[in-house]
C-alpha cells in the first residue's frame, strides 16, 4: 500500500497526504514510509465510526491549515531568495518577463492580485499572441489588452511552470502580488 501511494504521490505531483485510522495503524504505516513522504504527511484524530460526512469536512479542514502553512513557508522563502540575489523574481512586470523567457520553475500569485488592480485595463499589457487578422492576412485590429493575472498564469501553464496560488494576499502584498522561482538567471 505504502509503494502505491509513494507512486501516486510522484506521479500526480502531491503535495500533502492526511492519515487517518487507528491509534495501532498509523505509527505502523509511518515506519513504513519513504523518507520524501514524511514531511507531506499529517496525522488527523477521527473517530473510527465517524460518518463519512465528518471525514470530508476534518481532511478538507486539515488540508486548508496545511495549504495555509505552506503558503506561509513559500511566500517567506521567496522573499528571503529575492533578497539575496538568488533564483528569484517579484513583480508583475518583471515576473512575466521572465516568464517568456521560460525562467520560471513555479509562479506564486496572490489569489487576490485582480481585485488590488483598480484599473485593469490602463494596467494592462499585450498578450504574447499574433494581432488579429482577416482571411486576406491584413491586420484587422490591434492586439487585445489582458489582466495581468490572466497573463501571468498563461503564461507560466506555456512555458510549463508551476502555478501555485496564494489565498492570502498579505503574503505577497509587498511585492505587487506576484513572484516566482526561477530555474536559471541570465
Amino acid at each position: 500500500m505504502i509503494e502505491h501511494l509513494a507512486r501516486i504521490v510522484r506521479e500526480d505531483k502531491i503535495s500533502h497526504i492526511v492519515l487517518a485510522g487507528d491509534q495501532v495503524v498509523i505509527p505502523l504505516l509511518q515506519e513504513q514510509m519513504p523518507p520524501e513522504l514524511i514531511p507531506m504527511a499529517e496525522v488527523m484524530k477521527l473517530d473510527i465510526h465517524a460518518p463519512d460526512k465528518d471525514v470530508l469536512t476534518a481532511t478538507l479542514a486539515t488540508l486548508r491549515r496545511q495549504e495555509g502553512r505552506t503558503a506561509v513557508e513559500k511566500a517567506a522563502h521567496l522573499l528571503q531568495q529575492y533578497r539575496g540575489r538568488q533564483l528569484a523574481v517579484v513583480g508583475p512586470q518583471e515576473t512575466l518577463d521572465a516568464l517568456v523567457k521560460g525562467q520560471v520553475e513555479e509562479l506564486l500569485i496572490s489569489g487576490g492580485m485582480e481585485a488590488s488592480q483598480v484599473r485593469p485595463e490602463e494596467e494592462s499589457i499585450l498578450p504574447p499572441e499574433t494581432p488579429n487578422t482577416t482571411k486576406a492576412g491584413a491586420e484587422s485590429s490591434p492586439l487585445r489588452q489582458a489582466p495581468m493575472p490572466d497573463l501571468l498564469v498563461t503564461t507560466a501553464r506555456q512555458t510549463g511552470a508551476t502555478v501555485t496560488i496564494i489565498e492570502d494576499p498579505a503574503l505577497l502584498e509587498s511585492v505587487g502580488g506576484v513572484g516566482g522561482f526561477l530555474r536559471w538567471r541570465d
